[in-house]
Parts: C-alpha cells; structure tokens; sequence
C-alpha cells in the first residue's frame, strides 16, 4: 500500500489552526488538510490521529473523495482507530469512484499483491486503469504493460498504446519509450 501524499507529523501548529478553523467553517478542503497535518504514523492511537481521523470523516462524509482515501488510510493501518481492512477497501473505492487517483492505485496494489484481501489482477488493472485515467502514470505504466504481454488479461496492443500515450502525456518518459517499442 501506498502511504498518503503529504501526511504531517501532527506538530505544525499554524497550520493546524488554519485548517482547523476553515473545517470548522465545513470547509471539506481544509478538513482533508487537517487530516493530513495532523496524521501522526508513528502514534497509532495518539490524539493527533484521532482529530486527523474526525476531520477526514467529516471532509468524506461531505463528498469530498480526497478525504475518503485519507480515512481509508486510517482504517487500513490503525491509526486513530481500530484497523478495519473492509472498510478501508469501500472508502478506497468511494475515493476512486470520485476521481482521487491515489485511492485507485490502493485498491489496485491491494488486488495485486493480495495483502489483505484476496488477490484479483483483472481487477486490479481495471483500477490501475482508473488511476491512469485520472493522470496517474504509475497506473497507466502497469495497466499497460498488462496488455502488451497478456499479463492474466487479454493481449491487446492498441488498448496498451493508449494506456503508455496517457502516461507519455503526463510525463513519464519510461511511457513514452515503451509506446514507441510496442509491436
């Protein structure tokens, strides 16, 4: 599992109060941004972790996908509260459902690696496919390749191209290369 991009370590006061009072004003964004100022890994169970867990639910629970990812990285690891791996598997796909590309790639390395629900690669490329449509080139560079080789899917050359011009387009040079070598 990937961990959360820009996690905090729960001791940047100003910006703490600063996300804290535009949450309080239900401001779904700052809610996320507290969750992450305040997410503390190495306290599992610490108050940080519990604060960062009520404003990432509050942020999801208004429809705001970023936090429902956030929330599901709680679950996951523990962290604020009891580790809940079903759980975290719904938040991740609600996240992915409302277009955070982060929460694709969970559920995808989770079907992948079989760590913690059973393994399912069709399935995880199709949420690699998720993440590479929404401008993930780490999902576009594994959907990809699955289909250049026919890795557990069906060989498909074109639908490859497709996934390597994506990640070509949003950067990934490694795309780009393999996109122009695919027969």
């Amino acid at each position: 599992m990937v961990f959360i991009h820009g996690a905090g370590n729960g001791k940047s006061s100003d910006d703490i109060t600063r996300h804290e009072e535009g949450c309080n004003k239900n401001d779904l964004a700052s809610c996320h941004a507290l969750g992450l100022a305040l997410m503390t890994p190495k306290d599992k169970q610490g108050d940080n972790n519990k604060r960062a867990f009520a404003a990432f639910e509050k942020g999801c629970q208004g429809g705001y996908a970023p936090s429902c990812n956030g929330l599901g990285v709680m679950y996951i690891h523990g962290m604020g509260v009891a580790r809940d791996v079903a759980r975290a598997m719904e938040l991740y796909k609600k996240a992915c459902e409302g277009e955070a590309s982060t929460a694709c790639l969970h559920v995808a390395m989770a079907y992948e690696s079989g760590h913690d629900v059973a393994a399912d690669w069709p399935m995880a490329v199709r949420y690699y496919e998720s993440a590479c449509a929404l401008g993930d080139f780490q999902g576009c560079q594994t959907a990809a390749k699955a289909f250049a080789e026919g890795d557990r899917v069906p060989r498909d050359p074109e639908k490859a191209r497709k996934l390597y011009d994506r990640g070509c387009q949003e950067g990934d040079e490694e795309a780009c290369k393999a996109r122009d070598a695919l027969k």
